[in-house]
């Protein structure tokens, strides 16, 4: 991880981003509440969809002679955002009175 290596690929970081920490648990944690998941369940499942990009995506990449940069930087920015993003969809969940 370089610090102001993201500027590189700002807009694939953004879109991976976005797209791991706010639009897959939308998706899911929607699904799973029209399914009737309530409680523990409901929790668990937001523990598994919005979750931070798995470091050992950055060692594959790297194995495969991918963009392991990208994948360095999606597995840092994702794990430093999900503190808040994490925090949002309990505290959203936990207004809503789902858990």
């Amino acid at each position: 991880f370089r610090g102001g290596s993201f500027r590189k690929h700002l807009r694939q970081l953004v879109f991976c981003l976005v797209s791991r920490l706010i639009l897959v648990p939308v998706i899911m944690l929607t699904l799973a509440i029209a399914l009737g998941f309530r409680g523990v369940e409901l929790v668990t499942l937001v523990a598994i969809f919005a979750t931070p990009c798995a470091v050992a995506g950055f060692a594959m990449a790297q194995q495969m002679r991918a963009d392991a940069e990208l994948a360095g930087n999606c597995v840092v920015y994702s794990s430093a955002l999900s503190c808040f993003t994490i925090f949002g969809w309990v505290f959203l969940l936990k207004t809503l009175e789902l858990f």
